[in-house]
């Protein structure tokens, strides 16, 4: 393979760091490079003014050597229904957002934009023939939003296989079915962001949580990875301490052999652990973002 490049998702700032001189400085101590930032750091709804100050102060630390925003991402507190929603107006409401987090992220020169595919509602997902429906328009309007991204200089639209049904991908073969769909369309435009600790852990089939056999699968459609340590139940984001690595599934060695066998162009991996407002986590987010910046990076 060409080159890994390690880098951290913006969710552990979430509150804690909401300035980007704040964030930036916790990513560039770690000594990581890349950044992708989550619409939690950088929404379009927020003041023009502060949006503006923000971008131009992450362009000029970049200009000046430090960490590169290559990637956006939807988070925390967008992790709603989206184009899934079962009201049209709604669906048009995040249709318009989803554009303009397209202008934004254009700005920041990033090389992918995206998030999860959108959530249908339990009541949708007991029904097959509204699923169906809603699944298909959910498809459709992402078909639509890669041209718009296209057309704004960005290389790809990037969606995330989940882990229950009403979030979509959440099996190797449901993943690969909208994948598929995807690529019949858009001739690659839309890839995959591929979170190690995601899987339908009720799954008969055990490859459906198994990190290694998802990347051999989609290395293909694969534009970049979430890495946070993971465990039997997929209950955490966790950080790669010695702590978490004694239990954890994740391991480096496996992991990097894994991706040099499937992987012959650049791959960048980002940190996402999305910290709990808890004690003591709350306050170590720097530190864990640390310590699992030197697991990856040291030789």
């Amino acid at each position: 393979m060409n080159n890994i490049s390690f880098g951290v998702n913006t969710g552990f700032a979430i509150n804690r760091h909401p300035l980007a001189s704040d964030w930036l400085k916790i990513i560039e101590n770690s000594g990581l490079r890349r950044i992708q930032l989550t619409a939690d750091i950088l929404d379009p709804r927020m003041p023009e003014s502060f949006l503006e100050k923000e971008i131009e102060y992450i362009l000029s630390v970049s200009r000046g050597g430090g960490p590169t925003v290559t990637s956006a991402f939807t988070g925390a507190f967008t992790r709603l229904n989206l184009f899934g929603h079962p009201n049209k107006d709604v669906r048009d409401y995040w249709f318009n957002w989803y554009k303009k987090f397209i202008d934004l992220s254009a700005r920041l020169n990033v090389r992918s934009v995206g998030g999860h595919l959108s959530i249908i509602s339990l009541e949708d997902d007991n029904s097959q023939t509204l699923r169906n429906e809603r699944l298909e328009n959910i498809i459709a309007t992402w078909i639509c939003l890669s041209e718009y991204a296209k057309n704004k200089g960005i290389s790809a639209l990037i969606w995330e296989p989940m882990s229950i049904s009403r979030e979509f991908g959440e099996t190797l073969d449901a993943a690969e079915y909208i994948q598929n769909r995807f690529d019949e369309k858009t001739k690659g435009a839309i890839k995959i962001c591929y979170d190690v600790d995601h899987g339908d852990i009720s799954s008969v089939n055990k490859d459906d949580t198994d990190p290694y056999a998802w990347i051999e699968k989609f290395a293909y459609a694969i534009d970049c990875i979430h890495l946070k340590q993971s465990s039997s139940n997929k209950s955490g984001h966790w950080p790669f301490t010695e702590e978490y690595n004694k239990n954890g599934k994740i391991k480096k060695e496996k992991m990097m052999k894994c991706l040099r066998k499937n992987f012959s162009s650049d791959l960048d991996l980002f940190l996402e652990l999305s910290l709990r407002e808890r004690n003591p986590v709350d306050k170590k987010a720097s530190e864990y973002i640390a310590k699992s910046a030197e697991y990856w990076t040291k030789i």
